[in-house]
């Protein structure tokens, strides 16, 4: 019995035991309780240090996910800056064909693109007006706070699990 959840199971165990007997330690229950403090310490700094070790893995990863992205974006441009040559040397050829051994390239048609020289001028009939509703979750957390009943809404309680250094 090592797995976290199997020792959380046997400190319960122990628990509603002495609780049900009395406070009595029984030299069956006193195994119990040697096993779980002799596992259970253990147990929780092997979690902490496998979750500092991801936290770790993670940030170096998002970090070079920057650096790829950044690449990427590099070699996009380059992509559109080689075509934009091609294109500018198919329209000195007018347009004509150029080929490779296993390529070619020619001029195609794109369809048009719609270019806003002013967009204050545009009649408001060619115009979109956009609204965006969205809780203000700030605002309803406080009046929640507040007990005030706000339909479509309510507080939920909630935990997570932290590793701190044990100082003591």
């Amino acid at each position: 019995m090592s797995n976290l959840i199997s020792l959380a199971g046997l400190a319960n165990e122990i628990h509603e035991t002495l609780l049900s007997n009395g406070g009595d330690l029984t030299p069956e229950l006193e195994l119990k309780l040697i096993e779980l403090e002799s596992k259970l310490p253990n147990k929780a700094d092997g979690y902490a240090y496998v979750c500092e070790d991801l936290a770790h893995k993670v940030d170096m990863l998002k970090s070079r996910a920057k650096i790829y992205a950044h690449a990427a974006k590099g070699l996009e441009r380059h992509i559109d800056w080689m075509k934009a040559k091609m294109k500018s040397a198919l329209e000195i050829i007018d347009g004509q064909e150029i080929r490779g051994l296993e390529h070619r390239w020619k001029l195609m048609g794109a369809k048009d693109r719609v270019i806003i020289d002013d967009e204050s001028l545009i009649p408001d009939r060619y115009m979109e007006t956009t609204i965006i509703r969205t809780p203000m979750k700030d605002i309803l957390y406080m009046e929640l706070k507040l007990d005030k009943p706000i339909p479509g809404c309510h507080l939920e309680s909630s935990t997570y699990a932290k590793s701190y250094i044990n100082t003591k």
